[in-house]
């Protein structure tokens, strides 16, 4: 979507209370596309309310600007924050097959391999139950399937809340988002490791410290 051009995500001073406690205190960072960020801290820390004042779920103070080339990118929809959290909600009357058909078609997706069957089995998931109903799958199934949707989408900031601790999560999810800013919320710091090139560390709602 973006050639060569890096995307940054940069937070100002984001500040997010609960009926006057501070859950927020004024984080500031800036993220970029080509890196994979974690941010941990223990559960408490802040680490979900930041990712979900990101995807514009929670109201906030500061600011969160989205620049491309050194310019502001306005319009931004729904679809450009992605948030993925183990508490899957998907369409399950629709089989596997349908809802990836439907993704490709509204957000004009592509895949990375020639076929629907050749791409899911690319990210671990049996190509022969992509014609069940999702109502069948369990709960790692229909993970995997919204990993294939988040994929095709392509949204411009993917944010993961505790997600990868549940199963590995395949290379070619990261490959199809070298574009996009991908941040990863744990607090499991090890697992996190697996994936991050760059980390921030959360303590009762601040940033402590950063690192690779």
């Amino acid at each position: 979507m973006f050639g060569e051009i890096i995307l940054k995500l940069i937070l100002r001073d984001i500040r997010k209370e609960y009926n006057g406690v501070c859950i927020l205190n004024g984080i500031s960072y800036s993220f970029e596309t080509g890196k994979i960020y974690g941010v941990i801290g223990r559960p408490g820390s802040g680490k979900t309310t930041l990712l979900r004042c990101i995807a514009r779920e929670y109201d906030f103070t500061g600011t969160d600007t989205l620049i491309d080339a050194g310019k502001r990118i306005f319009g931004t929809d729904s679809y450009d924050y992605m948030l993925l959290d183990k508490d899957i909600v998907m369409p399950k009357m629709l089989t596997g097959r349908q809802y990836i058909e439907q993704c490709l078609n509204i957000h004009e997706g592509r895949l990375l391999t020639e076929t629907i069957d050749e791409y899911v089995e690319m990210f671990g998931f049996g190509a022969e139950n992509l014609d069940m109903y999702m109502k069948e799958y369990t709960g790692e199934e229909l993970q995997i399937i919204q990993l294939v949707a988040v994929s095709i989408i392509r949204p411009l900031v993917v944010l993961m809340d505790e997600l990868v601790s549940n199963f590995m999560i395949p290379s070619i999810f990261f490959e199809s988002l070298e574009h996009s800013v991908v941040i990863i919320a744990e607090s499991n710091e090890e697992e996190a490791k697996n994936y991050c090139d760059e980390i921030l560390y959360l303590e009762k709602g601040a940033c402590i410290s950063n690192r690779i």
